[in-house]
């Protein structure tokens, strides 16, 4: 199950690279003067389109931890999440110029590695977090500690056999 989660946030981390690129467009209409033509009912034919934006502040976390691993690891990854995502492994190793088992091994690798970063990265925040210094309180007044312990009516003879 984790690498599953593994590979959903870097799938995540691809789709967050290529994110708001401006690519051309194909055309969707024909070139001639038909396609001007709007029918009273709006575009009948063309089914919203589902719109994805991706986890950005997981993106990012996953970029930092990619650019602290190794440079064959980071090719790997790129290759396999960014740059050709539907290709087989067998292409993937041709096209990286490695062999299959050895694609597989390192791409494993890659993974695992990146796996630990991500796990020191969460510990060192859980960590951060709990040494956070505690706002102090102002304790210029101690009565009033006092008065809520005891209650407001023993508070003046308390104080006044305190000070005599």
């Amino acid at each position: 199950m984790a690498k599953d989660h593994l590979d959903e946030r870097l799938q995540n981390w691809a789709w967050w690279l290529s994110y708001g690129i401006v690519i051309p467009q194909p055309e969707t209409t024909c070139r001639s003067f038909e396609k001007n033509y709007i029918p009273e009912l709006g575009n009948l034919y063309a089914p919203e389109e589902p719109h994805y934006e991706p986890d950005h502040k997981d993106g990012e976390l996953i970029e930092d931890c990619v650019k602290g691993l190794p440079l064959e690891l980071r090719k790997i990854l790129k290759a396999r999440y960014v740059s050709h995502p539907y290709a087989s492994q067998n292409q993937l190793a041709h096209h990286l110029r490695i062999s299959p088992k050895r694609f597989e091994t390192d791409l494993q690798n890659a993974k695992k590695r990146l796996q630990d970063q991500l796990d020191k990265r969460a510990k060192s925040k859980d960590y951060a977090d709990m040494l956070k210094v505690q706002p102090q309180k102002d304790d210029r007044e101690f009565g009033a500690e006092v008065r809520k312990a005891i209650g407001n009516s023993l508070y003046p003879s308390i104080f006044f056999r305190q000070r005599f």
